[in-house]
């Protein structure tokens, strides 16, 4: 199975699966970041950023090398993956979670949700952000998200901690 843990730029999506972590290690999980994989794939090879977009979810190329990523980690370990990206575009939402349930992969699509102030208020505190740059878009992704994932599995995170957040998030792993 894998689970896509999504939400827009700044909502800690990163922060709740380092919090979920050694819970899941425990159950078969493996958690899988886009932005350090991305950051690796760039690394390697700086062009790829030049000719597909400098964000993971707006690189075709990404979205493709991470798709197949996934499901060869799946494969060859037999774990379940956490996906933590944003697919707050449909290049992403179309080449990762679409590709994946046309190929009859189990996928599980949590949604973390905050309202703008919120999210700013995190981007504008968070000294390891090197730049704040991607502020701009974080009205256009929640737009997205309450456009594109009405169906999800949602968790708001305004006025919670992310250890209340990952409780949450655990919570529905474990049951599904």
């Amino acid at each position: 199975m894998i689970v896509c843990l999504d939400g827009p730029y700044g909502v800690g999506k990163t922060a709740v699966a380092d919090e979920l972590k050694p819970k899941l290690e425990k159950m078969d999980y493996i958690i899988i970041d886009s932005d350090s994989v991305y950051i690796e794939w760039v690394k390697d090879n700086p062009l790829h950023a030049a000719f597909g977009g400098t964000m993971p979810q707006f690189n075709r190329h990404f979205v493709a090398y991470y798709l197949q990523l996934l499901t060869e980690r799946m494969r060859v370990t037999g774990k379940n993956i956490i996906s933590v990206m944003a697919l707050t575009d449909d290049i992403c939402r179309n080449g990762i979670l679409q590709e994946l349930r046309n190929a009859d992969v189990n996928v599980k699509h949590i949604v973390l949700m905050a309202t703008e102030g919120t999210i700013m208020s995190r981007i504008k505190a968070d000294k390891k952000r090197k730049d704040n740059s991607s502020e701009e878009w974080v009205n256009s992704q929640l737009a997205y998200l309450y456009d594109k994932s009405p169906e999800e599995y949602r968790i708001y995170t305004d006025d919670r901690s992310i250890k209340d957040v990952a409780s949450e998030v655990f919570s529905i792993i474990s049951h599904i």
